[in-house]
């Protein structure tokens, strides 16, 4: 169907989707054990599944009485152009929320270093000090909860991650561990994307998730072949 009857239908389309992701992460927020008046800091990468949480959670907000607080890390490991695009899609992202915004920046070629001088992976690295900060913000502002915005296609993708490293597990994402929660894991990537588009969020695709050198990026690419080939 196409002409403004498709275009119609596509619309109606991504507005039940965006229902969908809304009525989700609020049922997800309840069972994680947020109560009404928390605070939370909304952990924001100027890319397109942490752009859906932060507006997904300040529509709930005023029902919920959230203190909702954006916090954006820089880990310095993509080019100038993008990082510079990121922290205006974050500062974008705050400002229609109306929400105060926290940022802290790894010095470019950090992270690089420590994982070339130690042998550990740089994704590893950078997860780690990721959630380092995003603590130490959690601590500075007081904030109860710290929200990040993994969904199922990662958990899937951590899954299959964890199981080639031959960790004995447990090897899914975890809903909540301490402050962390994720309220949109129940999710498929598709579903935040119908989300994105109905509200228009802006966002970043950052280049390095085409990145070969990366495992997650390769197991993402040949998952949709991988589970074609299993009956149902």
């Amino acid at each position: 169907m196409t002409g403004p009857a498709g275009e119609e239908v596509a619309a109606r389309t991504a507005a039940a989707a965006a229902d969908v992701v809304a009525t989700a992460a609020e049922h997800a927020m309840h069972e994680l054990g947020v109560a009404d008046g928390s605070r939370v800091l909304v952990a924001v990468s100027g890319g397109p599944d942490s752009a859906v949480l932060l507006h997904v959670l300040h529509s709930l907000a005023h029902g919920h009485r959230w203190q909702l607080v954006v916090a954006h890390v820089d880990h310095g490991l993509a080019g100038a152009k993008v990082r510079a695009e990121e922290r205006h899609a974050v500062d974008a992202l705050a400002q229609r929320c109306a929400v105060t915004l926290h940022r802290v920046a790894v010095p470019p070629g950090e992270l690089a270093r420590s994982a070339a001088a130690s042998g550990r992976s740089l994704e590893e690295l950078a997860r780690q000090r990721r959630y380092e900060l995003l603590r130490g913000m959690a601590d500075g502002d007081g904030a109860d909860y710290i929200a990040l915005g993994h969904h199922a296609d990662d958990n899937l993708e951590t899954v299959v991650m964890r199981l080639l490293a031959g960790s004995p597990g447990p090897h899914a994402i975890p809903t909540r561990r301490g402050r962390l929660v994720r309220p949109l894991l129940a999710l498929r990537r598709a579903d935040l994307r119908h989300y994105l588009a109905c509200h228009r969020l802006p966002h970043v695709a950052d280049p390095s998730n085409s990145d070969g050198r990366y495992l997650r990026n390769r197991v993402r690419a040949q998952l949709p072949s991988l589970l074609a080939a299993v009956p149902g």
